[in-house]
């Protein structure tokens, strides 16, 4: 065998021990990642900053990760970073929009309206920038209006969800609309959304805990 082609055998062998091992570190470093996720003890927090895992996993994707991290543990100062930090990195259209929808969702699960007003302005100018459809403007600022002010006219924009949806949309879009129908003082339409509520939740928990705000009279809704 020439020289050359010893070289070259090497170097295959090389590569193709080097990728082996990049999906071994790759499906070990994950299944870390997802197993602390849920726990707030800092382990998730100590993988992800490992060199390792900066040398397996793109930039976005690791802080993208973080951010969700600390919106799941409620972690509100390093929410507010992380948004800002993967609001000023290099990323494409699609990453941007996933940041601000998580963003506004955490602002509305901690009843911050003022923030969650903030980020949405902030999207609304990136779509309007780079020419995105005007729809997403349109579908954040009903979301926000059902959650904050509760308007009436979020009605017709939920009965459109409602039409041809599936089981678990019926969930999500008939308490929606419950909760704007109380606030409206429409009581007992937002008693017959949450019947269709607690008709197709299929978790027991869930479903009950459903059946107990129907049963106080939506007083905790």
């Amino acid at each position: 065998m020439k020289k050359e082609e010893t070289t070259l055998l090497i170097f295959f062998i090389v590569l193709i021990l080097f990728l082996i091992l990049y999906r071994i570190l790759t499906k070990v470093y994950t299944k870390s990642l997802v197993n602390s996720f849920k726990e707030d003890t800092g382990k998730f927090e100590k993988t992800l900053n490992s060199l390792i895992a900066k040398l397996l996993f793109p930039p976005y994707n690791r802080e993208f990760m973080y951010l969700n991290y600390c919106v799941l543990h409620k972690k509100g100062k390093k929410v507010s970073e992380q948004i800002e930090k993967l609001d000023s990195m290099r990323i494409n259209n699609e990453q941007h929009l996933a940041v601000y929808k998580t963003a506004i969702q955490y602002y509305v699960s901690v009843n911050n309206e003022k923030e969650a007003r903030n980020i949405q302005k902030k999207l609304n100018e990136f779509i309007e920038k780079n020419q995105l459809d005007s729809k997403i403007k349109e579908t954040v600022d009903a979301e926000l209006n059902i959650f904050f002010t509760k308007d009436i006219s979020t009605l017709s924009y939920i009965d459109g969800k409602l039409e041809n949806c599936s089981d678990l949309d019926k969930v999500e879009w008939n308490f929606k609309k419950a909760v704007v129908l109380k606030a409206n003082d429409r009581l007992e339409e937002a008693k017959e959304c949450m019947k269709i509520v607690i008709e197709n939740t299929k978790n027991p928990e869930q479903k009950k805990a459903m059946q107990e705000i129907l049963d106080n009279n939506l007083k905790d809704l």
